[in-house]
């Protein structure tokens, strides 16, 4: 009989790192969290999602399960927990210095048993808080902190069963319901000067376009400009809008290259889809996007950073740099490619080839699975 694993929700993230992994003796539940209560009456009476509610859990030790694996939450209660997690911990919002303390003193306790980022950009901006606010729990933690990236399927076994080498036009398609945030504004534009070049280029986009209060500070004004853009250009570009994930998986089955252009991502699991898919991928280098992409399997822009990772985008100067910079040169990436298609095909077999080697699912459940053993022995 498999062992059980609690968990306070079954996302897309917990899905994505470790709930879907088919482990020899566990299995990951959704268990009952006493937070969801607070979490629950603060967004129907205020329109607002508590943090610290959000991302903690406690359930006075009366679920039946043997240990805990949580994404982004820091566990309350005594059994056995372990969290992955994307930024840093504990991921309670604005909050005091004392109770950021008390956060830190959940993942020291010894039944927190393992702290999981899913990158090394995560794992040293963890580390990096902790010496420069917290030093005294630098020991402890430091132990319990490792990097899993993510698991992903193989979806194209060989390039031969790609179909979009012998197009007459070259296919890109930008992946992302966050549009703007992730760079579609400038895919749109680059598309558009490359078509008016006369280079035969088609791109597709699958999203919600939306504003974006966050990195690229876009507005409703934003959203209509870029959709007039959009439907003068039926020629070359296509909007598919908001599709399944299995439509996604199947589009990228007949592109030649994926975008991820992005402002700001902490991960990147596109990326990880298309390389699966035979398509390589054309990205920003911030957070853990070169750890999943480089120019050897795909296509990177550098664009400003600062020591973490994260874009410059902290006024509106430096957001119109960070713009213009990433237009520049995805152009010019896109342009390359137009120029030379065949190294499509050669870095299209890379893509599939790091997927193997990096993010074998057989691989990452064994290692997780030994987390479990490890947890509970």
């Amino acid at each position: 009989m498999k062992k059980i694993v609690g968990t306070n929700l079954l996302g897309y993230p917990q899905i994505r790192n470790f709930a879907s992994l088919n482990f020899n003796n566990y299995q990951v539940v959704k268990k009952q969290d006493l937070f969801k209560i607070p979490s629950f009456l603060s967004f129907k009476l205020f329109n607002k999602l508590p943090q610290y509610e959000l991302n903690s859990f406690w359930d006075l030790d009366l679920n039946k399960c043997d240990l805990y694996h949580f994404f982004n939450t820091i566990s309350h209660g005594k059994k056995p927990w372990i969290t992955t997690f994307e930024t840093s911990l504990p991921r309670w919002g604005d909050i005091s210095n004392k109770k950021i303390e008390k956060g830190l003193k959940f993942l020291a306790n010894d039944n927190c048993k393992k702290l999981i980022a899913f990158s090394e950009c995560t794992k040293n901006i963890q580390e990096q808080y902790i010496i420069n606010n917290f030093p005294e729990y630098k020991d402890v933690i430091f132990k319990k902190l490792i990097s899993i990236h993510p698991s992903q399927k193989i979806l194209v076994e060989n390039i031969d069963e790609k179909k979009t080498f012998n197009n007459e036009y070259t296919h890109f398609t930008f992946i992302g319901n966050q549009f703007f945030r992730k760079g579609g504004r400038e895919a749109v534009y680059s598309t558009i000067k490359l078509y008016k070049e006369g280079l035969p280029v088609k791109l597709t986009i699958i999203s919600k376009i939306e504003t974006d209060f966050y990195a690229s500070q876009t507005t409703k004004v934003d959203v209509n400009e870029i959709l007039k853009i959009i439907n003068k250009y039926p020629k070359c570009i296509n909007l598919l809008g908001q599709i399944s994930n299995q439509e996604v998986l199947n589009l990228l089955k007949k592109t030649d290259v994926a975008l991820l252009p992005t402002y700001a991502d902490t991960y990147g699991y596109s990326v990880l889809e298309a390389q699966a898919s035979a398509c390589p991928v054309i990205s920003t280098d911030i957070r853990a996007l070169p750890e999943i992409n480089n120019e050897d399997i795909g296509w990177v822009i550098n664009v400003p950073k600062d020591e973490l990772g994260n874009g410059i985008l902290n006024n509106d100067k430096n957001r119109k740099l960070f713009s213009k910079q990433l237009e520049n040169n995805l152009y010019q990436k896109m342009y390359e490619i137009l120029k030379n298609k065949n190294i499509i095909k050669e870095k299209s077999k890379k893509s599939i080839e790091n997927i193997k080697l990096n993010h074998s699912i057989s691989k990452k459940t064994k290692e997780i699975e030994k987390i479990y053993d490890d947890s509970i022995c």
